[in-house]
């Protein structure tokens, strides 16, 4: 047996054992958490003890898969404790849904057969003080997946115009691995630019992007979207690139790599959005040949947690944030202490905006259910739901109506005072009517590759999905929360809430 054969055969016999030890490969490029205090969530992904901020319950952090993968099992492993309560895991949003046990330091759940997942998401419900030290994916066969996520690198990121709020449409939001957050111009898209100062000279071959504002249907076709990109930047560097317009993630191939520490993107060409004069823009990775690179964007969502925490401390609110609060109508609106909504001369252009109508109390008969749930985050982000219930006259005689509403979006807070504050809330709503028993679990979904175009089609006149924006007066009064709704349109269904923390 000559060398050069032993060496052929031990070659393969690595090959073979880094295959069987490492697991396939599976290129994950998005992930993010409602609350974080460590870093980034993809920490867990690879192996590094990843925090979640103290005390924050009902924290979700969600993984979305570059490609469909088949999942026979998931994990989260804690730090040092036991979770004290189930652990829901959710493959592709809503479509399949399972529980850890509780009382276990491991909140594991298996797919028999597996799943073909886009999407897992967890939520670690009442659990608090989240601690992990690893996330472990396992395939069909049941061996544990080898997991790439993006080389986290340093850069500075600007843009020509930016939309208001800042925080919530922020150019940095493109690496956030959030589709709440996304990058959004109010009043122009055509030469926008987007302005990249890399830390360190970066090699790029292709761009990763997510068009369009990936909420949800209604916010890709309400907002522009781009279509061609004029990229600029060191030792003379200039190629044109074009994107398609759907939902999901589209790797675009750029004509010539780029080499250096500064980049441009310039919009030459866009789709206009059938409300908004702006563009969105969801995420953006950039992939070097042999890993993607992803700006540090963990920086910026401390600020605006920060930011968020002051606030909410000032109005005496701060025990709601990163919690639950829930309970039905308020019996009495005596409770409910008056402010005064601020009047603006415009309200931000790119997406949540939304044309309601105005209600008197004649209009609406009197509900005999009401429930709902409330939950601020100290991201900025936001989950209302509620169900409520009335008899009303229809052409049959009198019929029992019962709605469902279900919204994710963002919160802005509009004004403070030692008595509570206001806030405006934004986002995408799905308002159903039926007069059968409310179905829950109806999730979103985001980035599944919808033409955004295609909206509409066979839409059921009895679930209505729309962007909407209201504004909430929050106060607190002997250990409850009132919520009293300042503007009475057909967008929710309550005049003032009493709720508790749950």
């Amino acid at each position: 047996m000559t060398i050069q054969f032993k060496q052929s055969i031990l070659v393969c016999l690595c090959s073979l054992i880094l295959i069987i030890n490492c697991g396939t490969k599976v290129q994950i490029s998005m992930v993010t958490s409602t609350s974080a205090a460590s870093g980034q969530a993809f920490d867990a992904l690879n192996g590094k003890i990843w925090k979640a901020e103290e005390g924050a319950e009902f924290v979700k952090l969600h993984i979305y898969a570059d490609e469909v993968i088949p999942l026979s099992k998931v994990e989260a492993i804690s730090c040092d404790k036991e979770f004290k309560d189930s652990v829901f895991v959710f493959i592709n949003f809503d479509e399949v849904f399972r529980s850890s046990e509780a009382k276990k330091s491991s909140a594991l759940v298996s797919y028999d057969p597996p799943v073909s997942a886009r999407s897992i998401t967890f939520n670690f419900q009442k659990n608090s003080n989240i601690c992990l030290k690893a996330i472990n994916l396992y395939d069909a066969s049941g061996k544990k997946y080898n997991v790439q996520t993006p080389e986290i690198i340093e850069a500075k990121v600007t843009a020509s115009e930016t939309g208001a709020p800042q925080a919530s449409y922020d150019v940095m939001n493109l690496f956030d691995s959030r589709y709440e957050y996304a990058y959004a111009t109010d009043k122009g898209a055509k030469d926008v630019t987007i302005n990249l100062a890399f830390q360190d000279e970066v090699d790029i071959e292709s761009v990763k992007i997510w068009n369009g504002y990936q909420r949800s249907d209604v916010h890709c076709v309400d907002n522009g979207r781009v279509t061609r990109f004029q990229l600029t930047g060191d030792n003379g560097y200039k190629e044109t690139i074009s994107l398609t317009d759907e939902l999901g993630s589209q790797t675009v191939a750029l004509p010539k790599p780029f080499s250096g520490k500064n980049l441009q993107f310039k919009v030459i060409d866009y789709i206009k959005g059938r409300n908004a004069k702006g563009i969105v823009i969801s995420e953006m990775r950039f992939f070097n040949g042999k890993r993607w690179l992803l700006p540090n964007s963990f920086p910026t969502t401390r600020a605006i947690a920060e930011s968020n925490t002051k606030q909410f401390k000032s109005a005496g609110l701060a025990s709601i944030l990163n919690r639950s609060i829930e309970g039905g109508d308020e019996i009495s609106s005596n409770n409910v202490v008056e402010m005064n909504v601020p009047q603006e001369g415009s309200t931000p252009q790119a997406s949540d905006e939304s044309n309601s109508v105005e209600l008197t109390e004649e209009d609406i008969p009197t509900r005999s259910n009401s429930n709902w749930i409330l939950r601020f985050r100290t991201d900025g982000s936001m989950f209302l739901e509620g169900t409520t219930g009335r008899y009303i006259e229809s052409d049959v005689g009198e019929v029992y109506e019962n709605q469902r509403f279900y919204a994710l979006g963002n919160y802005e807070v509009k004004e403070v005072s030692e008595k509570g504050m206001v806030v405006r809330i934004f986002g995408f709503l799905r308002n159903t009517k039926t007069s059968e028993e409310i179905i829950y679990g109806e999730g979103d979904c985001n980035g599944c590759g919808r033409d955004c175009n295609k909206l509409g089609s066979g839409a059921d006149p009895n679930s209505i999905e729309k962007i909407f924006q209201e504004y909430l007066e929050v106060t607190k009064k002997d250990g409850k929360f009132y919520i009293k709704n300042q503007k009475k349109t057909k967008n929710l269904d309550f005049d003032s809430l009493e709720l508790s923390l749950y």
